[in-house]
């Protein structure tokens, strides 16, 4: 009892360190070297290499950062999971200050539905 809490935050941790590992080491190597290198997200890569080519399709240059996030509970549990931010400006996150503007938010929207179909399978029909 009580071992689940503490066996999540040693999971998250060592997850925040592997990511720190990767922010520092990226612009050095590509996304999939460093991947190899510290042999992580093997689950995962997919899914990040679908949701950057959406966004690329966008016109838009990815950009990974290192956040806390609402997708820290299914990667803890082995579930591949990415949380993905576009589409609006804000500030002062997790205060009583915090705000957002929306701004080309249905873009977001559009990016996230192509990761969303593609990572369930779906291959557009030539046209």
């Amino acid at each position: 009892e009580g071992a689940e809490p503490v066996v999540i935050c040693w999971a998250l941790a060592k997850e925040i360190r592997l990511l720190y590992q990767l922010h520092q080491e990226r612009r050095h190597s590509t996304m999939q070297a460093l991947c190899k290198k510290y042999r992580i997200w093997q689950k995962r890569q997919p899914i990040v290499q679908r949701a950057m080519a959406a966004t690329k399709a966008f016109g838009i240059t990815p950009d990974l950062q290192i956040s806390s996030t609402d997708a820290n509970l299914p990667i803890s549990k082995g579930i591949p999971a990415i949380t993905m931010s576009r589409g609006g400006r804000g500030g002062n996150s997790h205060s009583p200050e915090e705000w957002w503007e929306n701004d080309d938010g249905h873009i977001s929207i559009q990016i996230g539905l192509i990761t969303l179909l593609t990572e369930a399978g779906y291959v557009a029909a030539d046209p």
